[in-house]
């Protein structure tokens, strides 16, 4: 019985290795994350998305995400541009490699949005609204509108798991 226990031993220590280090990688941050440009800061992650609908090109934010959205927001009660992450640039990586870059724009601005962008980012986040969305400026290119296609498809995928 004691050489039994003892030839299983490995077996058993090697299975539980992989197991922790398979746990462990799975629930590492840093899979998924929108990023600002300028400074590297992680502005959301995967453990702040409830879902993404690519029929939609939206992501919809947990609790956690609505804070964090939130907490860009520096205006009391009237939004203002400077006030919010609009016009700022991000970069969006899965498993980190870099899928797209863009910027931060709201439909409250009077300037039209020619690469790939995320809004609204002037919007308060609560239990009604909790959808961003991920597209194609109204002035972008056909190479950016197919790139985005590409994108969704990633983001579908990865969010599919």
């Amino acid at each position: 019985m004691l050489k039994l226990i003892l030839k299983s031993l490995p077996i058993i220590a090697v299975s539980l290795v992989c197991f922790i280090g398979l746990s462990c990688a799975a629930a590492q941050p840093g899979n998924f994350g929108i990023y600002l440009s300028d400074s590297g800061e992680l502005v959301l992650s995967g453990d702040h998305i409830k879902a993404y609908h690519s029929d939609l090109q939206e992501f919809e934010l947990n609790q956690q995400g609505i804070d964090k959205w939130n907490s860009y927001l520096d205006y009391e009660s009237t939004p203002k541009l400077k006030d919010s992450l609009f016009g700022r640039d991000f970069i969006i990586k899965i498993d980190g490699e870099e899928i797209c870059s863009g910027t931060f724009w709201s439909g409250i601005s009077s300037s039209l949005p020619d690469g790939i962008i995320i809004s609204e980012s002037m919007l308060r986040m609560d239990a009604g609204h909790t959808t961003i969305r991920i597209t194609a400026g109204v002035l972008a290119s056909d190479n950016i509108k197919s790139e985005m296609k590409s994108i969704n498809e990633q983001l579908a995928d990865y969010f599919g798991r």
